[in-house]
């Protein structure tokens, strides 16, 4: 009796300490819609490719890939708008937002594997973005990264400030800073 009693705990306790992952398994909620597209772009879920078209939604690690003279805006639950550039690709990796929950700011991660983009944030407190050479970490912002010419990139910041980080250190930007060095 005692052993199962301790077994039945352990699984509890597994259950509620074990952080829970947000995937589109899980919710099955849209994290975000196509507000505008110029060109053409593609969706990969799941494996399957499909045509990318104006006001689809789009899920958690959905991969968005714009093709050559493409242009793709998207538009997540929490107001944070994406314009891809051509030949670019993003995934939203991870993505907590309630908007009933006042104390709760929100978590949103996306990767951008390839690429220029534009980004505004929305109503969560922070969003983290990986690229290749760096991760950018922005607050009430509105800021662009991309290539910059002669094989470097580099961040303008329009509105508020983005942290650029990788192994060689990291550096804070604050509104109309722009950086030209690799990173």
């Amino acid at each position: 009796m005692q052993y199962r009693q301790i077994l039945t705990l352990g699984a509890a306790l597994a259950f509620v300490l074990v952080p829970q992952k947000a995937t589109r398994a899980q919710s099955g909620d849209p994290v975000g819609v196509v507000q505008r597209l110029q060109g053409d772009a593609s969706t990969i879920h799941s494996g399957n490719s499909a045509k990318t078209l104006e006001g689809m939604t789009f899920f958690l690690q959905d991969r968005l890939v714009t093709d050559a003279r493409a242009r793709l805006q998207i538009m997540l639950t929490d107001d944070t708008q994406i314009t891809l550039g051509e030949n670019a690709e993003a995934v939203v990796m991870q993505y907590q937002f309630n908007p009933f929950v006042s104390e709760q700011k929100g978590v949103v991660v996306v990767e951008v594997s390839r690429g220029a983009f534009l980004l505004t944030t929305g109503r969560t407190s922070s969003i983290e973005v990986k690229t290749a050479l760096a991760d950018l970490t922005a607050t009430g912002t509105e800021f662009w990264a991309g290539a910059t010419g002669g094989g470097n990139e580099g961040v303008a910041v329009f509105a508020g400030t983005v942290e650029v980080s990788n192994e060689w250190g990291s550096v804070v930007l604050s509104a109309r800073a722009v950086t030209q060095p690799r990173f």
